[in-house]
């Protein structure tokens, strides 16, 4: 019988869903239920479906891996108040990985265990991408800034529960902020964000790792972003940190994503998992792909890697 929470055929991904008995099926590992004690699982996309809440069903997921005896937490691209917001309504207590893994912080203490910034960085790509017709998010302390109102910024505000400043400049209220007068005196931004149709996207981030190559990671945390960050903040590296925090090995842990920067952490896993609704293009690159999307693609995890 199938896990309530994971019905199959409940969802059909481009070209239809994965059959278990499917050679485009990636399997690349097959571990013995039991195994892991430790699942991290990207938020947006992959725990959480496009109404970007909190439902009872996914609270289910997360009190099921606890019934396992698991531990469960999450790894996301969103501000570590987001993250933390996110955590409480699920029930998650073990330390988050936010900012694309920048920051790992506990939920319980609020303490920040792993932090780091864009080293330097910061005035330079807002110059470099002064211009460009996009939306520009800067990220510093707690805030998010922006230079224009836009419908999908105030939905992005709204799903992250953080209110976002509307600002002339970036550029320009970036050096009064950090100015020895300003309140983030000598501090640089954790990331800073360019939101783009989703066709430009591809163009625009590899424009822009060719010019920061070495000094910042620039990824996208959703299909329609290009993410600049520091370049330790993989969520690869903060999985890494987390274990060694946890007391846990990599082989012991399942990694869950929807996106290409869930991909480092799924192949630094035991076990790399794209949910259904992930492109096709990235299935390749998945030891497991599940039939269901979203939180039931977790749950169906937790039901057939997990005793």
């Amino acid at each position: 019988m199938d896990h309530p929470l994971s019905p199959r055929g409940a969802f059909s991904p481009p070209g239809g869903p994965p059959s278990a008995d499917s050679p485009d099926r990636p399997v690349r590992r097959a571990p013995k239920p039991g195994s892991f004690r430790l699942v991290v699982v990207d938020v947006d996309g992959t725990l959480l479906d496009p109404s970007r809440e909190v439902t009872a069903d996914v609270r289910e997921v997360v009190a099921t891996a606890i019934r396992k005896g698991v531990m469960f937490t999450i790894a996301t691209g969103r501000l570590v108040r987001s993250a933390l917001h996110v955590a409480e309504q699920a029930g998650i207590t073990v330390p988050v990985i936010a900012n694309g893994g920048a920051i790992i912080a506990d939920p319980l203490s609020r303490r920040y265990l792993r932090a780091y910034k864009l080293p330097g960085g910061t005035a330079e790509v807002l110059e470099a991408t002064r211009g460009e017709d996009v939306l520009r998010y800067l990220f510093l302390g707690d805030e998010i800034f922006i230079e224009r109102e836009d419908p999908a910024s105030a939905a992005y505000s709204r799903s992250l529960g953080v209110p976002m400043e509307i600002v002339p400049d970036l550029g320009t209220h970036f050096r009064a902020l950090t100015a020895a007068e300003g309140r983030y005196a000598g501090e640089e931004a954790t990331m800073v964000v360019l939101r783009a149709p989703v066709e430009k996207v591809p163009a625009l981030r590899e424009k822009y790792r060719g010019i920061f190559k070495g000094r910042l990671m620039v990824t996208s945390t959703m299909p329609h972003f290009v993410d600049f960050m520091p370049p330790e903040a993989t969520k690869a590296e903060a999985l890494r940190e987390l274990c060694e925090i946890l007391g846990v090995g990599l082989d012991e842990t399942i990694a869950i994503g929807d996106g290409i920067n869930d991909l480092d952490m799924m192949k630094e896993a035991g076990l790399g998992v794209l949910v259904a609704n992930a492109s096709p293009t990235l299935w390749a690159d998945a030891d497991y792909v599940t039939s269901a999307p979203y939180h039931l693609g977790v749950a169906e995890v937790l039901h057939k890697f997990i005793s």
